[in-house]
């Protein structure tokens, strides 16, 4: 019987007990609905709908324990039923009761109280008594019984034909499936409606191939741009209508539809399906005999041994397949495989009823849908006070300030851009590169549409609905509860397009303005975690230096963005001074917007009136804008308070304990008591109180006249931040953190197969390097602590096990140095190092008056509507800039150069008349060449705009590909890229024409040879640099010199790795060899001597003795295995003859440093080595 799970809907019930009870309904049967007020680990119910009467019928697995009913499990079956009065059912399980009623030959209690059950509840039995159940063989005895019972409920809506016990489906159980047909009586069960958006494939898509049929289909059909142009907001709700419809249809024509590939067991083959014949065949035969009384013992023997033998044949192809699936990957599986794997992911959950706040259960799936949609998007509550009224009321006031230019292709283009078409789509079905592709091909057409929307400042009607998918959050043991979910929302990818363009205006007017909080880090550019936490423990660090009492409160708003209250939102941004055309988009942008789950066979749509979807572009900058409020609000002396999206933090401080008592407890109200006025409650329960001084905890501190406990440590934007400020016990978080992801990663990973090793390093440096240092500029402290350093090798030891394939016997040492790992105590500190350069701008390694290089600012930027990308032309050859030239008066060849530590760049500019002037420019010798190349592109940029006069046309020509790809991103904050951006609009608003071109580098250009020349004695100038800010790079490539000196010391420590330096004495050594001849299962043997030899093995009390076979005297040691033992004489006789005739002596110590300098030896060496290790269990008989 062949069930692919991904064809079913498998309910289950889980508790603390595992689960013996489930259903797997096959998907697109019948609408489904699990019952989570009755079902327990042993109690399965799931509900179906007849469509045109609603009646329910009810599908029941049972399970009920032998020997005691100790969960009630009837008593429950019966008090469902009992509740169910008008409902059909159909009961199925396993009893463990015997009554003559279903064939038993006697009865017992249990079987008493299950007639008892039916006869009361009128319910039908469907055993005919004929065939058991179950079988089994216990001490050479057959024992067979009638446990597994099927009933129904007395009535005429549902029956069931052919009920028979087939014991051929499935031979690996002892019990036996019972089959039956259902006749429904014209019944038709409603269907479950479709949850995925998804409707086209695009993965594969070559869009090249078929851009012009796209285009050809599409145009057909598009409304003209004219009626765009002129049309009212009913006519762009018909026109975006009209545009979806005709891309709905054309993505119909031209390319392939999702469609979900049921899984088969790829390891099947014609030896599994014979084996599995035989052990049916001998399965019958024992049947056959246990019927004719004949002897059992020989026909149970042959039963079981074909089972064995079926058991271990599937065991062995399915491991083998895994081993070579496993094996196979390349480094760009990794992140679609094998970090999927690692990764915890909640198992998705099939619709059942859920449990509401009030204790009691929903009982349909539209009730339940109801319950998820109120819950995740509440009704907006009365305005109580005058000042909700007002805010209201203010809300739809006309605004006086200045409006917003048109959007831009460049700004529509960028938004797609940004978006991932692997995403989830709108209602529409239409993913982002779809969109991409309409929009290159029809670019008035689209920023036509976008600027009618803005010029009428309406947000379309189509755009304003929301598919909400219900995600279960991971860590969850009950899943009947609300709060275990939480809700993301589909948004059409045109909507969201313009919702970023939005934003994108509203965010350059807050941020030229310098509007925002900066107390608020959340949600903004150039802002991130490490900073929010940074700003909170210099406060607390501050404060304890000068005596001072501290107290952190991290405060919780319940329910957080959905009951984001809109009349707020647009109070601040009044405040603000919004631009008049994006207020009043926005407005429009609320009004009339709606969200909609599909639920089991159910769809509920709600109109919204508070609260920001998940999932939308606006959502996080509105939820800012009411924050700010509260950042800016007026708090006693003494106090801090700052965000990071909704996590908000309350700093209090204070010379004197009473005061100290005041000023927190004032606060809490103030803050308490704006959350009232912008409807957010704050949530005393989740609030956590920590004191950094030891007398602080003794003030009594409330909130909403709930008294707040100290705790010692508390969980800020994932740090754990304890009391003594120590970070020990972060430290520890994080390592545990990353030993449960490395548990899931030895399921698929042992010593002789597995994962690639570049795939475990791979997983090591991307997932679990990232997991421990966060923030490790902050808790690096930790490392001065040597329990911390031991419990980081120790995790750190693990993975370099797991690289170079070895055994978990290895030394610390010793693993992490053949699998070439940086110590991860000084990975952290680097790592710390890079980060704390970062935020204080200067290196380590240089003055502190060298700064370091930092991106702009984002209000540095060019306006959104001014942002234009540069384009370039390749130029390959002599004859290709000749003809290019001629478009243009001026040449200018920029280019950059470092040698010898110093650096420098140049410009040479080429007027009509072949004049040239040169321009050099000497940086701090710790830049890179990218800069110097940008340097002096910026430098020419500021030439030609101080000759604009006499400039009416020029190109700027370079080499350097990567720095005009730089500028082909309008986006850029790189320093120089928002500089020349600025020169290029002020250029030319001065009507100069300006383009780039790149140029093949030494073939012959003229221009480019001189500005190379002019770049390398740039650099040679004795004078101080024109430009000194230094680049993350130069940091880490000092660090780099650093962590190998630490790598060097970590091998070189005395009396460690003894068996590995009797080869590899040096650091230089073993990275000479290991750069050769990666650590294998063999070589990882060989040099660790942890292997199958029998001195090994004896020395784990796996062996009696730990003499070698070959004459029961030696040693078995690997220098035996390598040089004496005659078992492998063949393969040490090759390897031999390939030395000598390599003048190399293999009896001179270290003769493996002399091995890897020539290939034949290094391969026979290799050779002989993995016979020796691939033979030695064998040889050994162990």
């Amino acid at each position: 019987m062949n069930i692919n799970n991904s064809d079913y809907t498998l309910y289950q019930f889980p508790t603390s007990r595992p689960t013996l009870a489930a259903l797997a309904v096959k998907k697109n049967t019948a609408s489904t609905l699990g019952f989570s007020s009755y079902s327990t680990s042993n109690l399965c119910i799931v509900q179906c709908r007849d469509q045109s009467t609603n009646r329910k019928f009810f599908l029941i697995s049972v399970y009920i324990e032998p020997r005691h009913d100790a969960f009630n499990t009837l008593a429950n079956l019966e008090h469902f039923v009992l509740d169910n009065p008008n409902a059909s059912f159909i009961i199925c399980g396993d009893f463990n009761g015997w009554h003559g009623l279903w064939g038993s030959k006697s009865n017992n209690s249990r079987g008493d109280l299950i007639f008892d059950f039916i006869c009361n509840n009128n319910l039908i039995i469907h055993n005919t008594g004929n065939s058991p159940t179950f079988h089994t063989v216990t001490h050479q005895l057959p024992r067979e019984s009638i446990i597994d019972l099927t009933l129904t409920s007395n009535c005429s809506h549902i029956h069931l034909n052919n009920w028979s016990v087939n014991n051929n489906l499935i031979v690996s159980s002892d019990h036996f499936p019972i089959t039956f047909n259902i006749s429904l009586n014209n019944i038709t069960f409603m269907k479950n409606k479709k949850l995925s958006t998804f409707k086209y494939n695009t993965t594969n898509i070559y869009w090249n191939g078929i851009l012009d049929k796209f285009a050809d289909e599409v145009g057909r059909r598009l409304p003209p741009i004219e009626t765009v142009k002129s049309a009212s907001p009913p006519d762009l709700d018909s026109i975006i209508n009209i545009l979806t419809m005709t891309l709905q249809k054309t993505c119909d024509k031209i390319l392939p539809r999702s469609r979900h590939a049921s899984p088969k067991a790829p390891f099947w083959n014609d030896n599994l399906q014979s084996l599995k014949q035989k052990v049916l065949h001998t399965h019958h035969k024992l049947c056959r005999f246990v019927r004719r009384k004949l002897p059992l013992q020989d026909v149970i023997a042959e039963r079981d041994a074909a089972r064995r033998e079926y058991s271990i044949a599937f065991c062995i192809a399915s491991t083998e397949h895994f081993k070579e699936f496993c094996t196979r990957q390349t480094k760009e599986d990794v992140w679609s495989i094998t970090n999927r794997i690692i990764k915890t992911k909640p198992l998705t959950q099939p619709p059942s009823t859920l449990r509401l706040s009030d204790g009691s259960y929903t009982s349909s799936s539209s009730d339940t849908a109801d319950a998820l949609i109120n819950n995740f998007f509440p009704d907006d509550t009365t305005d109580a006070t005058d000042a909700h009224r007002s805010t209201r009321a203010l809300m739809n006031r006309p605004i006086n300030s200045p409006s917003e230019p048109k959007f831009t292709l460049t700004e529509i283009l960028n938004g797609l851009r940004q978006m991932n078409h692997k995403k989830a789509p709108g209602i529409d079905h239409l993913t982002s590169d779809i969109c991409l592709q309409f929009a290159l091909k029809f670019p008035d057409f689209i920023t036509t549409l976008y600027n009618r929307c803005l010029t009428l400042e309406y947000f379309p009607l189509p755009w304003k609905h929301a598919v909400i998918k219900i995600i279960p959050k991971p860590g969850k043991d009950n899943y009947s509860q609300l709060s275990s979910f939480r809700p993301i929302g589909l948004i059409n990818v045109f909507g969201k397009l313009l919702e970023r363009l939005i934003i994108d205006r509203l965010t350059f007017h807050l941020n030229r303005l310098q509007l925002s909080n900066p107390r608020q880090f959340g949600f903004k550019q150039q802002t991130s975690t490490s900073a929010a936490i940074i700003t909170a423990l210099d406060l607390i660090k501050s404060k304890k230096a000068k005596g001072e009492h501290v107290i952190a409160v991290s405060l919780d708003i319940k329910a957080a963005f959905d009951n984001a209250w809109w009349p707020a939102v647009f109070a601040r941004l009044r405040h603000y001074n919004c631009p008049s055309n994006i207020y009043n988009i926005l407005l429009s942008y609320i009004q009339n917007r709606t969200v909609g789950i599909d639920f089991s066979d159910a769809s509920i749509t709600k109109p919204m009136s508070r609260g920001c979807v998940q999932g939308s572009v606006c959502g996080p900058t509105m939820w800012n804008l009411i924050m700010d409020e509260l950042l800016d609000i007026d708090l006693p002396a003494g106090c801090h308070i700052q965000a990071y999206a909704d996590d908000v933090l309350l700093i209090t401080h204070s010379p004197s304990l009473p005061d100290l008592q005041h000023i927190t407890n004032s606060a809490l109200h103030i803050i308490h008591s704006w959350g009232s006025s912008v409807k957010l409650r704050f949530g005393p329960e989740k609030t956590t109180l920590t004191a950094f001084t030891n007398k602080a905890n003794s003030v009594s501190v409330a909130m909403d006249n709930i008294q707040l406990e100290f705790v010692s440590s508390f969980k800020y934007l994932g740090l754990v931040i304890d009391n003594k400020l120590r970070f020990t016990s972060h430290a520890l978080h994080v390592i545990e953190k990353a030993k449960k992801l490395f548990q899931k990663l030895l399921i698929f990973t042992r010593p002789t197969w597995g994962v690639h090793s570049d795939n475990i390093r791979v997983i090591y440096e991307q997932v679990i390097i990232p997991i421990i240092s966060y923030a490790a500029n902050i808790w690096s402290g930790a490392l001065k602590y040597k329990f911390v350093n031991k419990k980081l090798l120790s995790f750190q030891r693990l993975f370099a096990i797991k690289i170079v394939h070895g055994f978990r016997t290895l030394s610390t040492i010793t693993s992490i140095s053949l699998a070439q790992l940086i110590p991860l105590p000084e990975k952290i500190k680097s790592i710390s190092t890079i980060e704390t350069s970062k935020r204080l701008g200067y290196s380590p390694f240089l003055p502190s008056d060298i700064p370091l290089e930092k991106p702009s600012p984002p209000s540095a930027l060019l306006h959104p509507a001014l942002r234009v990308p540069i384009s370039f032309t390749e130029i390959n050859t002599v004859e290709e800039f000749q003809v290019f030239a001629n478009t243009y008066s001026y040449h200018l060849f920029t280019d950059g150069s470092k040698h010898d530590g110093v650096v420098g760049a140049a410009f040479v500019a080429f007027d009509p008349c072949e004049v040239h002037i040169t321009k050099k420019f000497k940086l701090h010798p710790s830049c890179s060449v990218f800069q110097a190349e940008m340097l002096a592109i910026h430098k020419a940029c500021e030439w030609i705009a101080s000759n604009t006069t006499k400039i009416k046309s020029c190109v700027i020509c370079s080499d350097s590909k990567s720095s005009l790809q730089e500028l082909s991103n309008p986006y850029s904050h790189n320093t120089f890229a928002v500089k020349i951006f600025e020169l290029l609009h002020s250029i030319g608003l001065r009507s100069t024409k300006i383009g780039f071109a790149w140029v093949k580098a030494h073939v012959g250009i003229a221009g480019n040879e001189i500005a190379d020349v002019a770049a390398k004695s740039a650099a040679d100038l004795r004078k101080s640099p024109d430009f000194l800010d230094t680049p993350v790079s130069y940091i880490k490539l000092k660090l780099r010199d650093t962590l190998v000196d630490a790598r060097k010391m970590f091998y070189e420590t005395p009396l460690t790795s003894c068996h590995t330096k009797k080869y590899l004495p040096t650091f230089d050594d073993l990275c000479a060899f290991l750069s050769i001849v990666k650590p294998t299962f063999s070589i990882t043997q060989f040099l660790t001597n942890h292997s199958y030899n029998k001195s090994y093995l004896n020395r784990f009390h796996i062996t009696s003795d730990d003499l070698c076979p070959c004459d029961g005297a030696e040693v078995q040691t690997f220098d035996h295995l390598l040089f004496s033992c005659p078992r492998f004489s063949k393969t040490r006789l090759d390897f031999s003859i390939s030395c000598s005739n390599n003048n190399i002596d293999l009896k001179q110590p270290f003769f493996l440093k002399h091995v890897i300098k020539k290939c034949e030896p290094t391969e026979l060496f290799v050779k002989h080595v993995e016979y020796i290790v691939n033979n030695l269990k064998t040889f050994n008989c162990t």
